[in-house]
This record gives structure tokens, C-alpha cells and sequence, in this order.
């Protein structure tokens, strides 16, 4: 899906690096907190690809990682799209959003939103995949349940 989204590179590249440790982020189950998988991360940026409930158009959320340990926090980006769609950004004064540009492969809405919780429900017709330096997690490996995406030290300890 990233060959749909060519910007994604570039926001990519321009991405803070992160400090001389590793970075990772934790798929959790978020009613027991069970840890299921970790991604390693070598910059602060990842994303979420998924294909929309609505228009079955693919999406992608960018996303990248400030701060330092208790401090460290999840901030959306942009997010790819193909079409206009419920729950997609519409226009320009939608929370977060600073700019709302059209391109060759669609749409694509800049912006800095920090998110407090990252908590998704996966589900098989909607492909979700975290990705991040060329490696992804398919988070259809747990179906309809409640996942939470949270920044960790390194993916071999727990924070």
C-alpha cells in the first residue's frame, strides 16, 4: 500500500532520530495489557496502513514519536487517502489538520495531532498493518479485539 502514498518516504526522511538507544511500540491487549508483539523503531516515525470501512479505499496514518521516556508521545502527521470518506478529513479546519492537499494518488491531510491513546480494533477485511523502516506487524493476527499501540524504551524490556 505505501507504492499508493510516495509522500510517506519523505515525511519519513524528515522525521526527528532517535537517541543512541532503540525505540520500539508495543501492540498490547488493552483490557489485560497483554504484550503481543513489538516493532522496533531506528527513527521516530511509523505508520498505520488500513483499508476504509466505508469507501474500501486504502489509508495510511502517519505518525511520529516526541518526547523521552514517561514523556514520550504519539503525534499523527498526515494521514493518505484515496477518497473522501466518513471519519477522513474533509477540510482544512478539522482539529489538528493545517493543511489539506490534493495529489496524483489522492488526498492528503497535514497535520500535528498528539494522541494520548493509540487503541485500534483490527479486523481481517480491513488489512490494518503497523509499518515502520520497511518491517510491519499485520494486526489482523488478533482479530476484533481492542488493541493498544504504545512507545516503549526497546522492544526486549517491557518500557
Amino acid at each position: 500500500m505505501t507504492k499508493a502514498f510516495p509522500v510517506l518516504g519523505a515525511v519519513m526522511a524528515l522525521a526527528f532520530t532517535a537517541p543512541a538507544h532503540s525505540l520500539g511500540l508495543e501492540v498490547r491487549e488493552a483490557r489485560t495489557s497483554e504484550r503481543l508483539d513489538c516493532l522496533p523503531l531506528s527513527d521516530r516515525a511509523f505508520s498505520l496502513t488500513f483499508i476504509h470501512s466505508v469507501s474500501q479505499t486504502p489509508v495510511e496514518d502517519v505518525y511520529t514519536l516526541e518526547g523521552e521516556g514517561s514523556e514520550r508521545q504519539l503525534v499523527q502527521t498526515a494521514e493518505h487517502f484515496v477518497t473522501h470518506g466518513q471519519g477522513l478529513p474533509s477540510m482544512e479546519d478539522e482539529p489538528g489538520v493545517s493543511r489539506l492537499e490534493h495529489t496524483d494518488t489522492g488526498f492528503v491531510a497535514h497535520m500535528r495531532r498528539p494522541i494520548s491513546k493509540l487503541i485500534i480494533r483490527a479486523h481481517p477485511d480491513f488489512d490494518n498493518t503497523l509499518r515502520a523502516d520497511g518491517r510491519r506487524i499485520d494486526l489482523t493476527n488478533w482479530p476484533d479485539r481492542a488493541l493498544r499501540i504504545e512507545p516503549v524504551g526497546d522492544c526486549k524490556s517491557n518500557r
